[in-house]
């Protein structure tokens, strides 16, 4: 029988209950009597005395492994995740401070301290912090949940990285580089012009009955493209005067529609890796773009169209 770990602090101190050692001395006595049949006699003191030798052994043993656990449960939880930090750049040494924002990494630890229990036996509470965890989006995996002594709980995950900000309906909603949506705290909004906007999605974000699902990719593929262009532009110095991507006529041409911080609409053509058949090169395009953005023609030209073989110019779009 494994030593119980439920008892109450009232408890500890205090003779065991006669029904333990009942247990024990019915189970010696059994043995002792199976050996006196073989043709060993053990005289009457003798046997009451193993019993109670052996009543003192389970008490005593189990008490080191008692007095731990109930340590434990006295100690207040500590949990420590691996926050995810940036990579070095080139020829630089790596920084160990995380880009994940104090409130994002408050909310994880409260969430795993809410459902992680002090009973280092307790998996139905390893579980449950493992699916709540989950459930934000910011893990892509849970490696391991190791508990160390003074009720230190160490969390190690793999994590995403968001990419941007997708505006559906009037409400927005954080994405990770694949697409996945990942959940912010309560009155925490993404703060205005720190991540690229897609606008006009097809689809709409997953959801179940409970509502949105963390963690799942915005279906439609649309999302994603914009992501992936995004991505392919951030290198450039001049990406920093665009705002993000126009998804409203993807679904029908192909076609990504950048929007630099004056309102212009670039017209980029096709995603990074989609065929584009009659475009220009994605390098000849990122050169248009740059020459655009630094000469500051988008604060002259609403529409442009940099993926034909020349670059087409809106007039009736141009600004008054």
């Amino acid at each position: 029988m494994p030593p119980s770990t439920n008892s109450s602090s009232k408890s500890r101190g205090k003779p065991r209950s006669a029904g333990l050692f009942a247990r024990v001395a019915g189970a010696a006595a059994r043995a002792w009597s199976g050996a006196g049949s073989a043709g060993v006699r053990v005289s009457g003191p003798l046997s009451v005395g193993l019993i109670l030798v052996l009543g003192a052994a389970w008490y005593f043993g189990e008490g080191p492994l008692r007095r731990e656990v109930a340590e434990i449960r006295r100690s207040e939880l500590q949990v420590r995740f691996n926050w995810p930090v940036s990579p070095a750049a080139p020829g630089r040494p790596s920084s160990r401070e995380t880009w994940l924002p104090a409130a994002i990494q408050n909310d994880l630890v409260r969430i795993a301290a809410e459902k992680l229990s002090a009973d280092p036996f307790d998996q139905g509470a390893l579980e449950a912090a493992r699916q709540y965890l989950t459930a934000t989006g910011w893990l892509s995996r849970l490696r391991s949940v190791e508990r160390r002594p003074g009720g230190k709980i160490n969390i190690a995950a793999d994590w995403r990285i968001p990419a941007a900000v997708v505006e559906h309906r009037g409400r927005q909603y954080l994405v990770a580089v694949g697409g996945e949506i990942l959940k912010l705290p309560p009155r925490t909004p993404v703060a205005a012009g720190s991540m690229p906007v897609i606008t006009n999605p097809k689809s709409a974000p997953p959801t179940d009955s409970l509502g949105i699902v963390y963690g799942q990719p915005w279906p439609g593929g649309d999302v994603q493209a914009a992501i992936s262009l995004v991505r392919s532009l951030r290198d450039m110095p001049e990406s920093k005067r665009l705002r993000g991507v126009d998804l409203g006529s993807y679904m029908s041409t192909g076609h990504l529609t950048l929007v630099s911080d004056a309102g212009a609409r670039i017209n980029w053509g096709s995603a990074p890796g989609e065929f584009a058949p009659g475009q220009v090169s994605a390098e000849t395009r990122r050169a248009r773009l740059r020459d655009i953005l630094a000469r500051r023609f988008d604060t002259v030209q609403k529409s442009i169209e940099i993926h034909t073989d020349v670059v087409l110019v809106d007039k009736t779009a141009a600004r008054q």
